[in-house]
């Protein structure tokens, strides 16, 4: 737990009162292009944070003997939906390829079909060498696992690594008939389909409505960016919390992410029928006429 807490950049509230925390933990900048923490712009930037990374912190911050790997999520959850270009983890890959690192693959959030794809790295054509799961693996009952490759997984001796509540068999079967129906009903397919209409609908809210600065994401994982002003992308929490509000009081519930707090989640069921798609986004273009 306290290693997971050092891993997370989202201070509040998972840090808050904690520190000091893990020592050897290194915060590289994100592909957030829409706010890039290097003040360039996609594609011209030649993906300037993964350059940051080797040139940079390789050089003056962390001896390359000493990493063990490199953590990322191929679409950042609580950093607001965040999906990176498509080369960023073929870069990331090479990084670790070169240098001898590991790829560790968070897919906690978009894991089973979330992005449209059943895990969504393979948007990216990256094998990462170890991939954390959990959230839809069990379908809401608590269940997590990693997956990895035979050269790291084959060497742990079995039965060397578990706890009191490991490998729970009700969880655990839940987890066999949740795989069995994402195969059985493509899953993955139909949430492509619904990323599809999905982002269609957002993008025309975007043109109705000038506070969404940003419509991102991958497949039906996607988000709205908040903006008092869609030139200077000025940050409007305020409005984010009120249409979560409104959209609440009509019976849509939304989630907030992001660093600034303004940045709208949407992540529907992926069995969703068209009906209730229709429902939803109504609702959440009234929200938005409310402000």
């Amino acid at each position: 737990t306290y290693m997971a807490m050092t891993l997370t950049g989202k201070w509040d509230p998972y840090k808050v009162g904690f520190a000091p925390f893990v020592p050897g933990v290194y915060m590289a900048p994100y592909a957030y292009c829409y706010r890039c923490p290097l003040h360039l712009e996609y594609p011209d930037c030649g993906l300037a944070c993964v350059e940051y990374i080797e040139k940079k912190m390789l050089k003056t911050r962390v001896n390359p003997r000493e990493v063990g790997a490199i953590i990322a999520e191929p679409v950042q959850g609580e950093g607001g939906f965040i999906a990176p270009p498509p080369e960023y983890f073929k870069e990331l890959r090479r990084l670790c390829d070169e240098y001898g690192f590991k790829l560790i693959v968070d897919e906690i959030q978009t894991g089973f079909g979330r992005t449209g794809k059943l895990w969504a790295i393979e948007h990216y054509g990256v094998e990462p060498d170890l991939m954390t799961m959990a959230k839809a693996l069990a379908s809401g009952l608590p269940l997590s696992a990693v997956v990895g490759s035979e050269e790291l997984m084959g060497g742990v001796y079995p039965g060397s690594l578990g706890g009191t509540y490991g490998g729970n068999p009700i969880a655990c079967s839940v987890a066999l008939k949740v795989i069995e129906i994402m195969q059985r009903e493509h899953i993955p397919e139909r949430a492509a389909k619904l990323g599809v209409e999905l982002r269609r609908r957002l993008e025309e809210l975007q043109e109705r409505h000038e506070v969404i600065g940003d419509v991102r994401g991958l497949g039906p994982m996607l988000a709205m960016e908040l903006v008092k002003d869609r030139k200077t992308k000025e940050p409007y929490g305020e409005a984010a919390s009120k249409v979560i509000k409104e959209a609440l009081s009509r019976g849509l519930l939304l989630l907030k992410a992001g660093l600034y707090g303004n940045c709208i989640r949407l992540h529907p069921p992926l069995t969703i029928e068209e009906e209730l798609l229709d429902r939803g986004m109504n609702i959440l273009d009234e929200a938005l006429k409310s402000l």
